[in-house]
């Protein structure tokens, strides 16, 4: 039986990779529902990891110029390689039948220039004004009944005062057969590359929903991630998988739990570099007596799970989640080069970051030319320890 390295917020304890996650809730809702989530709620085979593949470093996201990674970076040892996102539906164009065109063509794409492909499954967005990131199946499901709940299978994208880019569909892994969907995707994906050392992890959107629920759905919602992390932690048995986290703040602590139970990373969508200065700021929020924010969960995760975070483009220009939400924000207004040191330095110093994921436009983008350079002067140096949980089976053969 495999054990791995838990961690605790007072400590670790040794616990089989994948248990029991407690006794199924299958009032008011019908059969078919009722039995995806009894499978929900099995205990997943116990199956030693034998290695994870361990490629810490810098990768890329290139935002407009993605054809001309490998010009740009190919010859950059910093630069471990390029992560990319992938919409479901793109995916899974039809139900069960899967098209992984996309990734086999990237993956071939890097190879020359031994790169490795760092991946992201977004169920969240539009592919285009008409087109929905999720498959048809999916937005063509009715709403679930669950513990007296109508829970439906995706929701709208979008609060007030959000602008334009919030918009599209949210796929809620709260409805049984959403879920049930998203995992046999998960089982598809390992099949083909949980074996592959050239796809090197895969990401989690963030936990933050976007759309105005109740706070029932929210919790049935959130609750299904965590369901989603434990699968993956059973099917991916050799690639790092993170989970974006961001909010809600009152359940922050539940999911640390979770990622270091079933070791799953801990990732995130943003690094504001000014965050943990006012402690009324939402992300490094630290206010007596209320839920902290997640940057505080960084140094306490740090070394028992692997850290993988995202650097936005947004993060280029300000300083605060805060500062970036009235219209049109109020930018910091510093040079690229000092941006790119508050990022980096901020980053080693509260989250401890394995991997590091930059969102960078063209050749033309400033940013883009201040992360490059220093890339090839420093190298950006993160942490590479192998963290607890993978129980010192890192590998990067």
């Amino acid at each position: 039986m495999a054990r791995l390295l838990v961690g605790t917020l007072s400590g670790l304890v040794a616990l089989s990779a994948c248990g029991p996650v407690g006794a199924p809730e299958l009032a008011g809702i019908d059969a078919e529902d009722a039995a995806n989530i009894d499978q929900d709620l099995r205990t997943c085979p116990v199956t030693d990891r034998g290695y994870v593949k361990w490629y810490p470093g810098n990768y890329i996201y290139p935002i407009a110029a993605e054809s001309s990674f490998v010009k740009s970076f190919g010859s950059i040892p910093a630069v471990k390689g390029m992560q990319k996102g992938y919409f479901w539906h793109d995916l899974e164009p039809s139900l069960g039948v899967y098209d992984w065109s996309q990734i086999d063509a990237d993956l071939a794409r890097l190879a020359p220039a031994k790169k490795k492909l760092a991946i992201i499954i977004n169920y969240k967005y539009q592919i285009s004004d008409t087109v929905s990131s999720l498959p048809d199946y999916i937005l063509a499901y009715p709403n679930a009944t669950v513990n007296g709940v109508s829970v439906p299978p995706y929701f709208e994208q979008g609060k007030a005062n959000d602008g334009p880019f919030n918009h599209g569909q949210h796929a809620n892994f709260g409805h049984p057969k959403t879920r049930a969907r998203f995992k046999a995707l998960l089982n598809a994906l390992s099949a083909r590359y949980d074996s592959n050392p050239n796809l090197v992890s895969l990401t989690f959107i963030e936990t933050s929903v976007g759309a105005d629920i109740s706070d029932a759905q929210q919790d049935l919602f959130l609750n299904g991630i965590m369901n989603i992390e434990r699968h993956a932690s059973c099917v991916l048995l050799h690639t790092p998988v993170f989970q974006n986290l961001n909010f809600p703040r009152k359940r922050l602590s539940e999911f640390a739990t979770n990622l270091t139970t079933h070791g799953v990373g801990l990732g995130g969508p943003d690094v504001f570099f000014d965050s943990m200065k006012d402690p009324e700021n939402s992300l490094g929020y630290n206010v007596a007596g209320k839920p902290k924010g997640i940057y505080h969960y960084y140094p306490q995760l740090s070394s028992i799970v692997p850290i993988g975070q995202q650097i936005h483009y947004a993060n280029f220009l300000y300083s605060t989640h805060e500062s970036m939400k009235p219209a049109p924000g109020v930018p910091h207004n510093l040079s690229p080069s000092i941006s790119v040191s508050k990022l980096y330095n901020f980053s080693m110093q509260q989250l401890k970051p394995n991997y590091l994921f930059w969102f960078i436009g063209g050749s033309s983008d400033e940013y883009a030319t201040a992360v490059k350079a220093r890339l090839q002067t420093d190298g950006l140096p993160l942490l590479t320890d192998c963290p607890s949980v993978y129980a010192g089976k890192c590998s990067s053969l």
